[in-house]
């Protein structure tokens, strides 16, 4: 048994170049074989036959040891091409074939620094400190972005914070000793009036002791800005590790992450104890002092004209800016408590949009740089800072993941990562801010919590949505979901007052309370996520509810019944709301299954619309007896006008009631169409269904719809209802086109109507967005335009050749059938 000496990835990587322009190898194998026997024969005996230690050895190390002896593996050692490339260019820029690709040297990852001096430690040049210039921390701030920007895109903090060879925390607690002073290792205190504090000596450290601990920095005779740079660094250090560790704890404590959205794992890694979300922000404001005091000139007047102009102040400040901002807005919103909920609300979204502008005013400046760089220099664009190459290490925890393949994470330019940052900032203004402030009203927050599930709002905007829809035992902090429930039923049905009040109406409503907040919390999840959430959850509660509903509202009418005979007629009110609820699952749950492309190739899509023409049908017909259960009980109900006062429905929500009912209309249409246009293709002999040889299109038909088997109304359809339903076969093809054509031009004369509707309705609570009317437009007007194309390539024998595509581009949610000769 043997392995090589251990050696850094940078140090064997020169060795490798400087030595081998004749292929020569210069690996030492030392045969350690007499070092295993000796652990063995000291660990191993017959009461504990495990080398390893069970309590910590996991699953994850077991998979690890499968490829021992292989250094890629085991040891995590990486190509020299990938740890230190610039080593494959001469100065003419001639590439230098050192090794065959197959055979290239392999070299051990660097280790994580122990501090900013590690050259006793690893061979390892230090990192830079005394040298840096205001110049440089802006390039190492633009650079710290782009790994905050990777970390809210997903990315672990080992792949994105950590590569930053600064934010590790003896590295960080030498930074803080230098630039600050005093803060070798110990939390610093919370009642510390300024981190900038002069460091304190024992009687035996003398002034000669302090000065060569800080680096050779003399904290008694420095000048205030002497070590500017060096402050700028480390506030903006400490920012990355101290926002890195909220955003985590946030989506932590959330619990609505998934794979895809963001890895909450550390892999071992411990966030700077001596960092705190006040301590940091006292830091960043610091930053920002020192910063307009260097660019008055009040302290930087010795320092080269060239090392700070206007523009490299400008990023240091906006990059600082906009941190102290999101770590003030994530702090204040992951805490609210119920009563200065709104205000602090209203803080946080000014803080925002001051944020979001901040940034807009920084993606200028990098855009205007980036165009003088490309125009005045034609030098390779892959040719990174050298400075950066010493700061940052996207390998550097290659070891704490143990010997898995390489996980290449890619991190955007600074130009290109502001605009995501942006983006994200801006989220947490209309998705997480609107809705606490205007979510006033049940239907109000349903529609802006599905605004925000269909624009896949990042992880940290839906965290904190979640750790406020419910908190202090109210929704948002500020509602009763009880009377809340209670108050759209009134709006919605006109529910009496007197079943409202009633033992078991109080009962029901906080019955319901736990499934309507559920079914809020399914708009937040990812949209890949919901409908396990619905098969695992919500059809199985709402199915229990509606019988439940049900004996609410017999004991409703047996004792309307003995005050008066004509009370026969009284609605099933809360019957037809969990009904209404239902449905809308179902038809959800549909939806998805076609915007997740799980519906694959003609048949599968003509059954998913045809389910959902019967579903959204039945959507109609309950919002229909909704409708009329309301005019039945104003007529029952004498004191109506006292209900309704009360049920606070304003004309703009009357507007928007009606725009969703036409959208659903709208849709049922659409989807009648596109099952009709499948046909035609069906009778053209432009596609055929699929056979299978282990399967049945019946039995792909029971398991796709399997979780609607628990619900007892509407009742769930059957593959034999779908062939009844989608037979055509004695329609005549000339009226089956005819009839698919009306079926596209009556939805295009919906969606206008929907979009005159809507333009005199509130757009913030539109149940459809000028956007996605446009995308229906465009599927409407594409199908129609490629139906006629068929019809005028349909032969005397009824046939037609081409290429039929199903496009989803225009709508996720609804195809445009094209046809390509």
């Amino acid at each position: 048994m043997s392995t090589q000496q251990p050696q850094h990835a940078a140090a064997a990587a020169a060795a490798m170049v400087d030595n081998n322009n004749n292929n020569n190898n210069n690996e030492v194998m030392v045969d350690i074989t007499h070092l295993v026997e000796q652990c063995a024969a000291a660990s191993l005996h017959h009461s504990n036959p495990i080398l390893c230690n069970e309590a910590s050895f996991s699953l994850h190390d077991s998979m690890a040891a499968l490829e021992l002896m292989d250094r890629k593996m085991d040891c995590c050692e990486l190509p020299v091409s990938v740890v230190n490339p610039q080593k494959y260019k001469k100065k003419d820029d001639e590439i230098v074939n050192i090794v065959d690709i197959d055979n290239e040297f392999i070299v051990p990852p660097r280790p994580i620094p122990t501090g900013l001096n590690t050259t006793a430690a690893t061979g390892l040049p230090p990192l830079p400190w005394t040298e840096l210039t205001v110049r440089d921390a802006a390039d190492i701030g633009l650079e710290i972005l782009t790994r905050l920007e990777s970390l809210l895109s997903g990315a672990s903090v080992a792949e994105s914070t950590y590569t930053c060879l600064y934010a590790h925390n003896a590295v960080l607690r030498d930074m803080k000793a230098r630039v600050v002073g005093g803060g070798g290792g110990s939390s610093s205190s919370s009642g510390s009036s300024s981190s900038r504090t002069t460091t304190t000596t024992t009687k035996e450290e003398t002034n000669s002791n302090v000065t060569e601990r800080l680096g050779g920095i003399d904290l008694a005779s420095r000048n205030n800005n002497d070590d500017l740079p060096q402050f700028l660094v480390y506030a903006q250090t400490l920012a990355l590790v101290e926002i890195s560790d909220v955003v985590r704890s946030i989506v932590l404590h959330a619990d609505i992450y998934e794979e895809e959205d963001f890895s909450v794992n550390t892999f071992g890694l411990q966030f700077f104890p001596d960092a705190d979300g006040p301590e940091t922000m006292k830091t960043l404001e610091q930053a920002l002092d020192r910063l307009d005091e260097y660019q008055s000139g009040a302290a930087g007047a010795g320092a080269a004209a060239d090392e700070a102009d206007d523009d490299t102040v400008s990023i240091l400040t906006l990059i600082i800016t906009f941190q102290l901002k999101l770590l003030q807005t994530c702090t204040s919103l992951a805490k609210l408590s119920a009563a200065p909920a709104r205000q602090v609300t209203m803080a946080a979204q000014a803080i925002v949009r001051s944020g979001v502008a901040d940034l807009e005013r920084l993606q200028a400046l990098l855009l205007n740089i980036e165009q003088v760089s490309s125009s005045s220099n034609d030098d390779d664009n892959n040719n990174k800072n050298p400075l950066l190459t010493k700061c940052f290490d996207p390998y550097v925890y290659r070891p704490l993941v143990g010997s898995s393949p390489v996980r290449k994470v890619a991190f955007h330019a600074p130009h290109e990562s502001v605009p995501i940052l942006i983006q994200i900032f801006l989220e947490i203004d209309w998705a997480v801010c609107d809705l606490l402030l205007f979510g006033t009203t049940m239907v109000r927050i349903r529609r802006l919590l599905h605004r925000i599930s269909v624009s896949s709002v990042n992880i940290l905007s839906r965290s904190l949505i979640v750790l406020n829809l419910y908190f202090d035992d109210k929704l948002l902090g500020q509602h009763t979901l009880g009377i809340l429930i209670g108050n759209e039923m009134i709006r919605m049905m006109g529910l009496p007052h007197v079943l409202l009040e009633s033992k078991y109406g109080k009962a029901f409503l906080n019955r319901l309370a736990k499934p309507m907040y559920d079914t809020l919390k399914l708009l937040v999840l990812n949209r890949n996520r919901q409908r396990t959430y619905m098969e695992a959850i919500m059809f199985h509660d709402w199915s229990a509810l509606q019988q439940e509903a049900h004996v609410v509202d017999m004991n409703h009418r047996q004792e309307e019944l003995l005050r008066d005979a004509a009370a026969a007629a009284v609605p099933p009110y809360f019957t037809q709301y969990a009904l209404y609820t239902m449905v809308w699952l179902m038809d959800h749950h549909v939806a998805l299954g076609i915007e997740l492309r799980l519906y694959c190739g003609q048949h599968d899509l003509a059954v998913a619309y045809w389910y959902r023409d019967f579903l959204l049908s039945s959507l109609l017909n309950t919002l229909s007896s909704i409708r009329g259960a309301k005019k039945l009980s104003q007529q029952l109900d004498q004191r109506h006008q006292q209900q309704q006062n009360g049920s606070n429905k304003s004309a703009d929500e009357d507007l928007q009631d009606d725009m969703e009912v036409m959208i659903i209309g709208f849709k049922r249409s659409l989807c009648r169409g596109i099952v009709r246009f499948i046909a035609t293709l069906n009778q053209a002999k432009m596609v055929q269904a699929e056979v299978f040889e282990f399967t049945s299109h019946e039995q792909r038909f029971q398991k796709r719809f399997e979780p609607f088997g628990a619900i007892v109304q509407p009742p769930p359809l059957t593959y034999d209802d779908f062939q009844t339903g989608s037979d055509f076969s004695n329609v005549s093809q000339t009226d089956l086109l005819s009839s698919t054509s009306d079926c596209f031009k009556k939805c295009k004369t919906m969606l206008d109507k929907i979009s005159n509707v809507g333009g005199a309705a509130d757009s913030m609570f539109s149940p459809l967005r000028d956007d996605c009317i446009r995308g229906l437009t465009k599927v409407c007007v594409g199908n129609s335009v490629f139906l006629m194309k068929l019809t005028q390539q349909v032969r005397g024998d009824g046939t037609a050749k081409g290429k039929v595509v199903f496009d989803f581009d225009a709508n996720a949610q609804f195809c445009t059938i094209k046809i390509d000769n």
